[in-house]
């Protein structure tokens, strides 16, 4: 079984040479392009998995694109149980995460007021319990509701990412595109053998992989939080004029406010939070490369996973933008 290639770089097998072809139309046509090799002599088709393979190697090559994932796949019953399982335990990280530090942040508050005669130590201690009472009790009663809009925005982003994917197809080269659509895990997994089982040098590199193989699930995420932004300051904006001009029409505050004063004050906040957003998701973008690399280090594979998960989340949860309150 035998493969040749065309001075048009197109490959053409013999008849007896099985090319299985991709079921994923977002892929491009089987050309020289589309594979990764590290030799230039003569290569065969082996398996059915349709890799080409070096004779004198029993490695195969990687071909390109090949963990693209299909515009829908997150939508089938094993990926969407790993999907939920995976936010509600981001989510239930964050809401510990972030009622250890409020009760931290109070703690101190309240030893600088005894210290200072403003409480005495009793008055700490109930201060403490009907603050765990009735703050810790309000943060897991929201819980589920931040899971189920933690989920929407995660299938929301992730279709957006798709998208994004596919029309980066008619904008980079195939290369380019699969730096972009890398799996982490198995890439860790390649360059871990590929270093003979060197941590340090593989998690160094894990470092721009897990960048480059992140960019679109950020910009993704990014657009997806922009979106959301845009139309509560939009919803917010129209309620407010409407409410406005019912106070003009009966006479009651008619010199409160100005819509154009109304407009450039929103304006002016909806750029600082656009910013702010693209600052936060900015920094949990390199804090997640980081991770990689430092979890790639202690275990290649799931720790590299583990590691971008927990740093992107970390970082996330210091500057996190929650949007427009009203």
């Amino acid at each position: 079984m035998t493969l040749s290639a065309t001075k048009s770089k197109q490959f053409t097998a013999t008849p007896q040479c099985n090319i299985l072809a991709t079921s994923s139309h977002w892929l491009p046509p089987v050309t020289q392009d589309n594979f990764l090799w590290e030799q230039t002599s003569s290569f065969y088709y082996s398996g059915r998995d349709g890799r080409i393979r070096d004779p004198n190697s029993s490695v195969a090559k990687r071909v390109y694109l090949s963990d693209q994932k299909k515009p829908f796949e997150h939508f089938k019953p094993k990926s969407l149980l790993i999907s939920t399982c995976r936010v509600v335990f981001v989510q239930a990280a964050t809401t510990v995460s972030t009622v250890v530090a409020d009760q931290l942040h109070t703690e101190m508050e309240r030893e600088i007021s005894i210290q200072k005669g403003l409480l005495t130590p009793d008055q700490a201690e109930k201060d403490a319990e009907e603050w765990d009472r009735v703050h810790v009790r309000k943060c897991f009663e929201r819980f589920p509701h931040k899971c189920m809009n933690a989920l929407i925005r995660f299938h929301a982003a992730t279709l957006m990412m798709r998208w994004y994917e596919h029309k980066a197809l008619s904008l980079f080269s195939i290369r380019a595109v699969d730096k972009l659509t890398k799996d982490t895990y198995t890439s860790a997994k390649r360059k871990y053998a590929r270093n003979n089982e060197d941590r340090v040098k593989t998690g160094t590199q894990m470092f721009s992989t897990s960048l480059r193989a992140s960019a679109i699930a950020v910009l993704s995420d990014l657009t997806v939080q922009q979106a959301i932004l845009s139309f509560g300051y939009g919803l917010y904006y129209y309620n407010y004029i409407l409410k406005l001009r019912g106070k003009r029409k009966s006479g009651k505050d008619a010199q409160a406010c100005t819509e154009n004063n109304l407009g450039g004050g929103i304006l002016l906040k909806f750029s600082l939070m656009s910013s702010s957003l693209l600052v936060s998701r900015a920094f949990a973008w390199l804090a997640s490369g980081v991770g990689a690399c430092l979890g790639t280090m202690l275990l290649p594979g799931w720790g590299t996973i583990a590691g971008a998960q927990l740093f992107d989340g970390f970082a996330g949860s210091l500057c996190d933008v929650d949007g427009f309150a009203g």
